[in-house]
């Protein structure tokens, strides 16, 4: 919250010409609800515009850019992802690791217990 409030200050100003805030998100300078909500969806869900152009400038190996790429887009073919579209069936979605839950993208890299051990083994 503390940073929504930052980021509403941050884009209000005070004119030179009349003594009253301004709100730089609207082009008319007034403040809208709708700009407010895009500011803070934006804070709590940020683009990685940047970083997907930071991502090919040949820092990592192609292989890596590529499943960092999938994987910021959500687009990693997961069972669950193959599952959602109909490739396979929910029947056959479970983690090919622990075989306890769906494999998605958040299982494979956060939840599941065998990818979690070797993450910490790789770091």
């Amino acid at each position: 919250m503390e940073s929504f409030l930052v980021e509403v200050e941050r884009n209000l100003s005070i004119s030179d010409l009349v003594d009253r805030r301004m709100w730089q998100l609207e082009k008319n300078v007034i403040f809208t609800v709708k700009s407010a909500c895009a500011l803070f969806d934006d804070i709590l869900h940020p683009r990685f515009d940047n970083f997907g152009a930071l991502l090919w400038k040949g820092i990592f190996t192609p292989k890596i850019e590529i499943l960092m790429w999938l994987l910021l887009y959500g687009s990693l073919s997961t069972k669950g992802f193959l599952a959602h579209r109909r490739i396979i069936s929910y029947d056959d979605a479970c983690c090919s690791f622990c075989g306890m839950k769906t494999e998605t993208i958040d299982h494979l890299f956060i939840y599941c217990s065998v990818t979690w051990r070797f993450w910490n083994r790789f770091m």
